[in-house]
């Protein structure tokens, strides 16, 4: 029983695949990657991680600390310009380094049609494409 616990104590450790991380977007600083290993797609919808990168600490807000670095999956459905995120952690330092501030798994995704012109639109685009 001892040995069964610590199995699944290591598993649990280890991670669910090797991340992939590609550039999507940079733009004054701001950068956006996605794990292309995690990408799930279904039909219209894309699901993966996504990491942002900021040029320096970003302020913080709706209950979200200041931060330079955040990990979220993301849900997009792609026929309609939407975007949402399923989960986000923050932490103080660069590539998701330092301390782990915050983080939230959401229960139900809150759909926001994405904006044209803006970082939201660009990652959309790129996420719904075929390179990916």
């Amino acid at each position: 029983m001892r040995r069964l616990a610590l199995s699944v104590a290591l598993l649990a450790a280890l991670p669910a695949h090797a991340e992939k991380w590609d550039l999507l977007f940079e733009r004054g600083g701001l950068r956006v990657f996605v794990d292309r290993s995690s990408m799930k797609i279904t039909g219209a919808m894309r699901r993966a991680w996504f990491r942002v990168e900021h040029p320096g600490e970003v302020p913080g807000g709706n209950g979200w600390p200041p931060h330079r670095s955040a990990l979220e999956l993301r849900r997009y459905d792609c026929d309609r310009k939407l975007a949402g995120v399923e989960e986000r952690k923050v932490f103080d330092g660069p590539n998701l380094t330092g301390q782990h501030l915050r983080g939230m798994a959401y229960k139900s995704i809150e759909f926001e049609k994405t904006v044209p012109g803006t970082v939201g639109e660009a990652v959309l685009r790129a996420a719904c494409s075929a390179a990916i």
